[in-house]
């Protein structure tokens, strides 16, 4: 195992990286990940200068993309009830 080099495992042709971007919407990366049986994606900036691909920023994962909702959901929620309050005054 010591000798094994990571090229062994995960070549150019056998691993495929699956990548997201700050702009997409956590349901295209959530997709991303459904569709290619992966947990986590890298999330990388866009193409510069033509390049091949961004500079890694850093990851995005389900439990990410669970709180990321639950932390919406929460102020989509106390906003509303600020409102009718607001309004029953």
């Amino acid at each position: 195992v010591d000798e094994c080099l990571v090229s062994n495992v995960c070549g150019a042709v056998r691993c495929k990286i699956w990548s997201v971007t700050p702009q997409m919407p956590l349901t295209a990366a959530e997709k991303i990940m459904d569709s290619h049986g992966v947990d986590q994606v890298p999330v990388v900036s866009e193409h510069v200068n033509h390049q091949d691909g961004g500079i890694l920023i850093g990851f995005v994962d389900r439990e990410c993309i669970t709180i990321a909702r639950r932390a919406l959901s929460a102020k989509e929620f106390f906003s509303f009830t600020s409102e009718i309050r607001r309004e029953e005054r």
